[in-house]
């Protein structure tokens, strides 16, 4: 984990550093203020500042320097508003001040501080003059789940926005291999036609036609007397949509199809961080959907490792054949719990838009909990149904399944349905279908790469520890 003050934030600064107050006003503390001095009175009524949520006045003293800031808030205040008013602050030091009914929100305020702060600089100088938050009456766990979160959500931000170019496959290994030496884990890994050897037949048709060799990565960390949990995640480093090609509009941002190994990896790396007691199984599988002599085609049949027979419905929909190989060899283990995540389906994203993920789970219990933490850490995501008539439209007339089926309505459902085939029906299972990118900027959440779902993920893979624990 990375110091502090890289995401904006710090708790210890220099012993001269000039503070700066950030004070949370509500229209009717906003009296008080004014009542401190003509001076405020005659300043705030020039500035027309109201308190409104999210709004921002900066007041000067008399020697010409910022006093104090002033911004506009309440307990009900949307966090969005709060990253209205890091984007307006001049550079600087500064200190929350909260009202007593905010004064537990601060790790909020800062985890959007530090949202605010992320800027993609791989191959560019920043353009960004940042304003420090002073955090050091956070106390030492909550600045290390603080440091947590902010780590994982840049990481996955600058994995995704990276073009494929510079992360393929053998990328997305290192990133496996790099993380199994921090933690003193187990890394396996299967690559080319070694894949066919060792019965990951699904990951190798998708990756096969491609220069850079596909790749099945397996990383296993943790005590044997932990409860089990195995992570999937979806890493198609970039998706032509194989020889079914994809419109140039729709190839645009297609570097982004590794999002879901991107997210697995930063869970991943949260787990072992915190130390959780979880016997963790992570598998990526590490593909480019590309175009060549050597590309799968459709109406093609092939055999999955658990042995169904799979007729392949269209090469576009090749991210639940690389996630059925992944199941499959998860649930070898045994696992308690399976939860995989993927840029799956157009479909999700016509159903709840870019920046809501789907998703899918097997446990009821396990579903509203995660609902719950994704509206406590401002987290969104969204159930969408395991709906069972469905499953007659995967049918196929000359194999086990389709993988698309037959119908282009309810492309979601299908797709989770199709992968629900490689999970025991005793193991608990999540399914996350996201899109892992802003199309817009909005305040703390630029254009690019975005990291979905990542605490509410963490809070229930802890809060489930916990159960395991007291059970």
């Amino acid at each position: 984990m990375k110091h502090m003050e890289i995401f904006g934030c710090t708790h210890a600064p220099a012993k001269d550093q000039v503070i700066i107050p950030l004070m949370a006003v509500t229209p009717s503390s906003l009296q008080a203020i004014s009542k401190q001095s003509p001076f405020k009175a005659a300043w705030l009524r020039q500035q027309s500042f109201h308190a409104k949520s999210g709004e921002v006045c900066i007041v000067p003293s008399g020697e010409g320097s910022i006093d104090q800031v002033l911004f506009g808030w309440h307990k009900s205040s949307p966090m969005g508003d709060f990253a209205k008013v890091v984007q307006a602050l001049p550079v600087g030091h500064y200190r929350l001040i909260l009202d007593h009914d905010c004064s537990d929100q601060l790790a909020d305020f800062a985890k959007i501080w530090g949202l605010c702060c992320y800027e993609f600089t791989r191959y560019r100088l920043a353009r960004k003059s940042l304003p420090t938050l002073v955090i050091d009456d956070l106390s030492k766990q909550h600045r290390f789940a603080l440091n947590r979160i902010l780590n994982a959500t840049y990481q996955v931000r600058n994995w995704i926005n990276t073009p494929a170019e510079d992360f393929g496959p053998e990328e997305l290994s290192d990133l496996c291999h790099a993380l199994g030496n921090r933690y003193k884990a187990h890394v396996h890994e299967v690559v080319g036609d070694d894949l066919l050897k060792e019965n990951y037949p699904l990951i190798h048709m998708v990756g096969r036609a491609s220069t850079r060799q596909p790749r099945m990565i397996c990383l296993r960390w943790g005590k044997e007397s932990d409860p089990a949990v195995a992570l999937a995640g979806k890493g198609v480093c970039f998706d032509t949509g194989g020889i079914q090609v994809k419109p140039h509009a729709a190839m645009q941002t297609m570097k982004k199809d590794m999002g879901g190994a991107a997210h697995m990896i930063a869970l991943a790396e949260m787990i072992m961080a915190s130390k959780l007691s979880i016997r963790l199984s992570l598998w990526i599988g590490a593909v480019d959907n590309s175009v060549s002599g050597r590309s799968y085609l459709p109406g093609d049949v092939a055999t999955a490792r658990n042995g169904m027979t799979i007729e392949v419905g269209h090469t576009d929909a090749e991210g639940r054949l690389v996630l059925a190989d992944m199941l499959s060899a998860a649930a070898e283990d045994k696992p308690s719990c399976i939860v995989d995540y993927a840029t799956l389906t157009g479909a999700q994203r016509v159903a709840l838009g870019m920046e809501i993920p789907a998703v899918f789970a097997s446990n009821q219990h396990m579903l509203e909990q995660l609902l719950r933490l994704g509206q406590q850490h401002n987290d969104p995501i969204w159930s969408l149904p395991l709906y069972q008539p469905y499953i007659s439209q995967l049918d196929s007339d000359i194999a086990d399944i389709s993988s698309t089926g037959k119908t282009p309505y309810g492309g979601a459902i299908l797709a989770a349905l199709f992968l629900q085939h490689f999970v025991p029906e005793q193991t608990d299972w999540l399914h996350i279908d996201a899109s892992c990118f802003n199309t817009h900027a909005r305040p703390g959440y630029p254009r690019g790469g975005e990291a979905m779902a990542l605490e509410a993920l963490f809070g229930l893979l802890q809060t489930w520890v916990q159960r395991q624990d007291a059970s």
